[in-house]
């Protein structure tokens, strides 16, 4: 019984684990767009170029590709 309580307990870790995962993806991926769509008003306002604006998108790759790899080794 003390076994059921414990694989239960780890389940719904994994489960919550899971959501949180999916949560952060999601608003990554909602945050990533929302700039690429803005970023012709957002280097017209602050007169950045565009190369100091595409920086932004590539640190939202690197994001984007370390996370993967690390929620690939979470879901295990």
């Amino acid at each position: 019984m003390e076994t059921d309580l414990i694989a239960d307990a780890e389940n719904k870790r994994a489960n919550r684990l899971m959501v949180l995962c999916c949560l952060v993806y999601t608003f990554a991926y909602i945050a990533k767009y929302g700039y690429t769509s803005s970023i012709v008003a957002i280097i017209s306002y602050y007169g950045v170029t565009r190369a100091k604006a595409g920086i932004v998108s590539t640190v939202f790759f690197v994001a984007y590709g370390s996370s993967q790899i690390i929620h690939g080794i979470l879901c295990i």
